[in-house]
């Protein structure tokens, strides 16, 4: 039960993230849209926390990974 509740709660906060962000970003001319760099940073995010948390990798080392993974996207 507490599970459902929790992603109940994560599904809402990425809503509410995604409604600020219409906000404040504008859509491009020439591009992807913001929404599918989102969605495609934020799946890449979670692919790769699980894969490390599959492997029982130390959180260290998966904060490590996933900064490494956002410096090399921003690069």
């Amino acid at each position: 039960m507490v599970y459902r509740h929790s992603w109940v709660a994560g599904g809402a906060s990425i809503a509410l993230a995604f409604y600020g962000l219409n906000r404040l970003l504008s859509p491009t001319v020439e591009g992807p849209q913001w929404q599918l760099v989102v969605l495609a940073g934020l799946s890449l995010g979670a692919l790769i926390t699980w894969a490390a948390v599959s492997y029982r990798l130390a959180t260290i080392w998966v904060i490590a990974l996933n900064a490494a993974a956002l410096f090399l996207a921003a690069v």
